[in-house]
């Protein structure tokens, strides 16, 4: 064991001294020719992330809350920078190889049969539909990209600092979305444009459907820090979720954030008289402040938001129907894959194979599905692009792989003695069920802002939870 370290340390060494002279050749090349500045930046970062994973995670954090936005809406850098995740992602898992090749052992997780399966049916998919082998990468890159940064995390196993200093990373990210997203609807109203469609906090360019996830988890987690500390604070921060939701027209928002909330209050809250009262009264207050932004809503837009959640039967009329700039609706995307499958009961079952449904950066990569249906956003929602691409068959993996992990935040909030693992444990229910029930919304596990905050709280709970029935710490708040 001894042996393997000494050798891992002298391997780091000798890398990062391989890597400071390249960064210095590098200095000379941009002072040359300004063009070689990214070939520079990328050494740098490789020494940095290979030198500390933290720098890693930071990046990553910095590129989803802040360089997508310096792409997406300011336009001031190339689209490449926003490659960084998966750049960081390709080094980190390179380095986890090189480090447990000396111990020769992967460290598993109670959902490895779920993603393994997935991945297996994708494969035997892909092979019985012939789909090029680059789309297939690609097509698993979309669903299983932060997937992989969960198994990265199982084996570098980070102290619980670490998780604490990136989850308030993640809290304070959440909480700069709203002052950012109030002085966006006030700038862009003065101007004169669009407000709804410019709305979307540092996230991104039109972002706004991606915001009334991400909301849902901070408001979920919100409820969790509430139920375990008693601080009103973190009531009103949960209200404020509705700010960005409102002002972007993010509607779907108005749909999964009250019944996250009600899933953590009930899941959370100890089941006596006193806590039964406390609980309709929370409701109650919550569907005022609800209805009131929805009627804000309606009168700043002059919408019929209202009236439409009142009646089930023209919310599914609305998102049947094509949209203006002439794409499916979000429910007529899952009739035309029933449609497209229900044509050969091996579709119906495996689907077309991972890509094949998929967009992709490279147009000679698209899938073929993607390419029939061009400009109409056949891929408009998760779900849809899960049943073209994974079949039925597919869909109960991913529901399955979804009830392991809520099953392993159980025992986990049942042994954990930490207010603060409590808190994200609460929270992570109302996490899952957005996570999940966004697939009929948007391709919700695309974004990297959600699939990045999802896996990375699922990751903490997974090892904090192993940690524990190892008997390797305490769980002890300090």
């Amino acid at each position: 064991m001894m042996r393997t370290k000494i050798l891992q340390t002298s391997y780091l060494t000798q890398l990062a001294l391989m890597f400071i002279l390249g960064g210095l050749a590098g200095v000379v090349y941009v002072m040359l020719t300004p063009m070689w500045w990214l070939v520079f930046l990328g050494m740098s970062i490789l020494i940095a992330v290979f030198i500390s994973n933290r720098v890693g995670f930071l990046i990553i954090l910095a590129t989803l809350f802040i360089l997508n936005w310096l792409f997406g809406v300011l336009r001031v850098i190339p689209k490449e920078i926003t490659w960084l995740p998966d750049v960081i992602l390709i080094i980190l898992t390179a380095k986890v190889a090189f480090l447990q090749a000396g111990e020769r052992r992967f460290k598993g997780t109670p959902i490895d049969i779920a993603i393994l399966s997935i991945m297996m049916l994708g494969i035997i998919s892909a092979m019985y539909n012939t789909v090029p082998p680059v789309t297939v990468i690609f097509g698993f890159r979309n669903f299983f990209k932060y997937v992989l940064m969960f198994y990265i995390l199982r084996n570098i196993e980070p102290n619980e600092n670490f998780y604490r200093l990136f989850f308030w990373l993640l809290f304070i990210f959440a909480v700069i979305q709203i002052p950012v997203t109030i002085f966006q609807a006030i700038y862009y109203g003065n101007i004169g444009e669009d407000i709804a469609d410019n709305v979307s906090g540092t996230l991104g360019w039109r972002t706004t459907g991606a915001m009334a996830v991400f909301m849902g988890f901070f408001a979920s987690i919100l409820t969790g820090l509430y139920i375990q500390q008693r601080k009103f604070i973190f009531l009103v921060l949960a209200a404020s979720c509705f700010i960005p939701i409102i002002l972007g027209s993010g509607l779907f928002g108005f749909y999964i954030i009250p019944p996250a909330i009600l899933i953590c209050l009930i899941y959370g809250y100890p089941k006596t008289l006193r806590n039964f009262f406390k609980l309709i009264a929370l409701i109650g207050t919550m569907s005022v402040l609800m209805w009131t932004g929805i009627n804000f809503h309606d009168h700043l837009y002059q919408g019929k938001l209202a009236e439409t959640i009142r009646s089930p039967k023209k919310f599914y009329r609305f998102n049947l129907n094509y949209r203006k700039e002439g794409t499916f609706g979000r429910f007529q995307t899952v009739q035309v894959a029933n449609k497209l499958m229900s044509q050969h009961l091996p579709h119906l079952i495996i689907g077309f194979g991972p890509g094949n449904a998929s967009d992709s950066f490279f147009s000679q990569y698209k899938g073929q599905l993607e390419k029939q249906f061009q400009g109409r956003k056949i891929s408009g929602v998760q779900l849809s692009v899960i049943l073209l691409e994974f079949g039925y068959l597919g869909l109960a993996l991913f529901l399955y792989l979804f009830y392991r992990l809520l099953k392993i935040n159980a025992i986990f909030y049942q042994n954990t003695k930490s207010n603060f693992w409590k808190a994200l444990s609460i929270g992570y229910n109302g996490m899952v069920f957005c996570y999940i029930a966004a697939v009929i919304y948007n391709p919700a596990w695309f974004f990297d802002v959600l699939a990045f905050s999802f896996w990375f709280i699922s990751a903490a709970i997974v090892i904090q939870s192993d940690k524990y029935l190892e008997g390797k710490t305490d769980d002890r708040d300090e």
